[in-house]
């Protein structure tokens, strides 16, 4: 539960970053400056300054998100803790409520796909776990009938995205490069850290230099071999 409410005020952090600091932010002289000096060329710093997307203390707002959705569900779960409790800590419970509240209410300002996609199958999955519980003289099909709806929903959602280039194509060549590196080394890898300088050998015209390839096991199966993984 501490962990709970510890994780969950950076959801708080996430909605003032938007709605105050930010704004102050974009009044003050030395983002002015900044900004002036880098004339034509964006970068991403101008970017978030002038978005209204919120990334709290992550790299970016997907990143955010992913973390909104693994939290958010331990955060509701401390909160049911607490009200089972024998002497319901009221003041407590409210103050958890508002971090959930705001926890839903950075992962809209986020606006990540990817972040909504993954609630979903997590809502939906718990919804198949529950049924399954409550029949279990049913629960195979059960098992079944969700899991094929998630296999649909991701084929679905694969077709829908395929016309257009998009994270997931690039993260599929990201993987592309890290199993071409692997190769080279199977047994040992090609050595802890190394993914960035062997990426732009077997990248494809399509994806860009990256020094991670958004996928742990396979940073560590290409730097460090099936040893390491």
């Amino acid at each position: 539960c501490e962990a709970a409410d510890r994780e969950a005020f950076r959801a708080v952090y996430a909605v003032l970053q938007v709605l105050v600091f930010l704004p102050m932010l974009r009044k003050s002289l030395e983002a002015q400056q900044f900004i002036a000096r880098l004339g034509d060329e964006r970068s991403e710093f101008e970017t978030r300054l002038l978005g209204s997307q919120p990334w709290g203390t992550f790299i970016s707002p997907n990143s955010l998100a992913g973390f909104l959705v693994l939290a958010l569900p331990f955060a509701c779960g401390s909160i049911a803790d607490a009200w089972r409790a024998k002497e319901r800590p009221m003041a407590l419970i409210a103050v958890r409520a508002i971090t959930v509240i705001a926890g839903i209410v950075a992962l809209v300002m986020t606006g990540s796909k990817g972040g909504w996609g993954a609630m979903g199958v997590a809502i939906g999955a718990a919804a198949v776990l529950f049924l399954a519980h409550r029949r279990p003289e049913k629960r195979r099909v059960i098992l079944a009938a969700g899991l094929t709806i998630l296999l649909v929903g991701l084929v679905g959602g694969w077709i829908a995205t395929s016309t257009r280039v998009n994270s997931l194509q690039f993260r599929l060549e990201y993987a592309k490069a890290a199993v071409a590196a692997f190769m080279t080394e199977p047994v040992m890898g090609i050595g802890l850290g190394q993914y960035a300088d062997a990426q732009p050998r077997y990248k494809s015209e399509l994806q860009q230099e990256t020094q991670k390839v958004h996928n742990d096991y396979l940073q560590i199966l290409c730097e460090l071999g099936i040893l390491g993984l």
